[in-house]
């Protein structure tokens, strides 16, 4: 799903099914972060999830305490810390934490 401002494209919500799992991805262009933009796309992201049947979907941050702090007021919760893997931006290598919401 794209997130559109006028007639530039400012995000993209998506979710990879595997089974009945999904993950969750969402990016929002960093001007337009901090704005709420990106609660409606994750909620129908995660009614979607429901209606095709999956029993969870699953996401994984990068040192994001806002994207972290959004999911769990959607009802995601930390499962988990992952040491080491992913790339920054700055090509070292960083934490994650998995975080997952239960569907059913």
């Amino acid at each position: 799903m794209l997130l559109v401002s006028g007639p530039r494209v400012t995000g993209i919500c998506h979710v990879d099914i595997y089974g009945k799992e999904g993950i969750l991805g969402i990016a929002i262009l960093e001007s337009f972060q901090g704005r709420g933009l990106a609660k409606v796309p994750l909620r129908y992201a995660i009614k979607l999830a429901k209606e095709l049947g999956l029993e969870r979907i699953r996401s994984v941050d990068i040192d994001n305490y806002r994207a972290i702090s959004l999911y769990k007021t959607l009802g995601f919760n930390i499962i988990r810390r992952i040491n080491n893997c992913s790339r920054s931006f700055r090509n070292s290598f960083v934490d994650c934490y998995e975080m997952e919401i239960k569907l059913l």
